[in-house]
C-alpha cells in the first residue's frame, strides 16, 4: 500500500513486542532496505500466536474508573420500581465458558428473576444441561438455527418484564443487572451496556474489540441515546421484544444491528449505559479471527439485502476513521484492523454470490 513518499533515514525506529507469546521476538518497523525482512518476521510472529499462550484477565483483575458515572444510579431516587428481569444466553459446543458466564450472573448485586440458556445444538448436549443445570438456569434446545432464533426462544419463554442477552464467552460485572434495570425503570425501552475486552494482551482480540467500541461510539447520539448497542449486552421490555423479534435470517452476525436500527425506526427509546459492563473473553488465533470477520461480512450482507429501505454501504471516511482508532491501539492491532476488513469485504462478497433469498 502507498503512504506518500519514501520515509528518510531520519524516520524513527517503532518497537513493538508481543508479551507472553511463544518465541516472542522483539520487531523493529524500520525504513528500508530492512523493511520487508522485518515485515515479514513481524507477520510471522502475529501468526504464531496461540490464545493459550496469553494471560486473560478475570472479572476481578479490572478497575473500571469511579468516575464513569451509572445512569441507573443517577435515575435510582426517581425510578417508581425496577422491573423483573429474565437472561438468555444462546450457547454452541462451549461449556466450559458457559460455567464462567453463569457464574458471574449468580454473583448479581440484583439477581435476574431467572436465566434461560439456548441451545444451538451442541454436540454434546449433556455437558450443556449439566453446566445449566450447576448454574441454577434452564436449558431450552435448538438444532442450529443460529443465534437470532436462539434468542427469540429464550424471549418467547420468559418470565421476566424485561429481557437481557448476553453470549457464553462473555462474564457480567456483579452489578450488570442493576444498572440495565435501572435503565430501564428510568423510561428507557431497551438499553445498551460496555463490553471490555478479557484478554487485552491478545491482538486479535484487541482489534475485534476496537471494531466494538467504534461502532458503539459511532452510534451513540447526544446524551445517553443510542442507535446502537451489542447483542451480548442489551436488554429490552418483553413486550417490544416479543413484538419486534429479531431477524432470523442472520446467522450470528449483524442482527443486533438490524434490530437497534428497526427499533428506532419505530420511535422506541434505546439508550447508552455504560456501567452495566460485560467482560468478553474471545482468545483468537489468526484463523479464528479472519473467520469471524467472514462472517461478519456474510452478516453486512444481509443488513443490507434484507431491510425495507436501501442501507447504503459505509462512506469511506468511516473507515479511514475506524483504521485510525486501530492504530491508536498499537501497530499490530491497526494492521488487523486493516486485515478485518479485508476478510468482512470477502464475505460480503461471498454472500452476495450465493444468496438466493428475495428481500422482505
Amino acid at each position: 500500500m502507498r503512504t506518500g513518499s519514501t520515509p528518510g533515514p531520519s524516520r524513527s525506529v517503532q518497537s513493538l513486542t508481543h508479551v507472553d507469546a511463544p518465541d516472542c521476538r522483539k520487531i523493529q518497523v524500520c525504513s528500508p532496505p530492512t523493511f520487508k525482512a522485518e515485515a515479514s518476521a513481524f507477520v510471522r510472529n502475529l501468526l504464531s500466536i496461540r490464545p493459550t499462550s496469553l494471560h486473560c484477565y478475570t472479572m476481578e483483575a479490572f478497575h473500571v474508573d469511579s468516575s464513569v458515572s451509572s445512569l441507573s444510579e443517577k435515575r435510582a431516587r426517581t425510578s417508581p420500581s425496577r422491573p423483573t428481569l429474565s437472561v438468555v444466553i444462546p450457547t454452541r459446543g462451549r461449556p466450559e465458558r458457559l460455567g464462567v458466564s453463569l457464574a458471574a450472573l449468580r454473583r448479581q448485586t440484583v439477581p435476574p428473576l431467572e436465566i434461560i440458556v439456548v441451545d444451538d445444538g451442541s454436540p454434546d448436549a449433556a455437558a450443556v444441561a449439566t453446566v445449566v443445570e450447576t448454574g441454577g438456569a434452564r436449558v431450552l434446545r435448538q438444532d442450529g438455527a443460529g443465534v437470532a432464533a436462539a434468542r427469540n426462544a429464550g424471549v418467547r419463554v420468559a418470565r421476566g418484564a424485561c429481557v437481557a442477552f448476553t453470549d457464553d464467552d462473555c462474564e457480567a460485572a456483579p452489578d450488570w443487572v442493576e444498572n440495565l434495570t435501572g435503565a430501564i425503570a428510568a423510561g428507557a425501552d431497551a438499553v445498551g451496556g460496555r463490553m471490555i475486552n478479557a484478554c487485552p494482551e491478545n491482538p486479535f482480540d484487541t482489534a475485534l474489540q476496537v471494531i466494538q467500541d467504534f461502532l458503539s461510539l459511532t452510534g451513540t447520539n447526544s446524551g445517553s441515546r443510542a442507535t446502537y448497542a451489542p447483542g451480548a449486552n442489551l436488554a429490552c421490555k418483553t413486550e417490544l421484544l416479543l413484538a419486534l423479534p429479531f431477524d432470523e435470517r442472520y446467522r450470528g452476525a449483524a442482527e443486533e444491528r438490524d434490530w437497534c436500527l428497526r427499533l428506532i425506526e419505530l420511535g422506541h427509546v434505546l439508550v447508552s449505559e455504560p456501567a452495566a459492563i460485560v467482560y468478553h473473553r474471545q482468545e483468537l488465533d489468526f484463523r479464528s479471527f479472519w473467520r469471524k470477520n467472514v462472517h461478519y461480512g456474510r452478516g453486512a450482507y444481509t443488513f443490507r439485502r434484507a431491510a425495507r429501505q436501501t442501507r447504503p454501504l459505509e462512506r469511506p471516511e468511516f473507515y479511514r476513521e475506524l483504521v485510525r482508532h486501530g492504530f491508536a491501539a498499537g501497530t499490530a492491532v491497526g494492521i488487523l484492523v486493516l486485515v478485518s476488513q479485508v476478510a468482512t469485504a470477502l464475505g460480503f462478497l461471498e454472500a452476495r454470490a450465493t444468496a438466493s433469498w428475495p428481500p422482505r
